[in-house]
């Protein structure tokens, strides 16, 4: 089992309500009111893991890579 930990920040933005997980390299989102996603039932192998912070504006954060 592996575990990765990647911060998203937003400065001069409303609060984050949103956030959203891809293990797919962006193709499919997951989408969560908490900072956290647990993806189950994976296969061993390497993910393309995108995550992207979405603020009460509605605007939403970079996109955050990790391989």
């Amino acid at each position: 089992t592996y575990f990765d930990t990647i911060g998203i920040a937003t400065t001069d933005y409303g609060n984050i309500v949103k956030y959203y997980f891809s293990i797919d390299d962006g193709k499919t989102y997951k989408d969560s009111t908490t900072n956290s996603y647990t993806f189950s039932g994976l296969s061993a192998g390497v993910y393309n893991m995108r995550f992207y912070a979405e603020d009460s504006n509605g605007k939403r954060s970079d996109i955050v890579s990790e391989s």
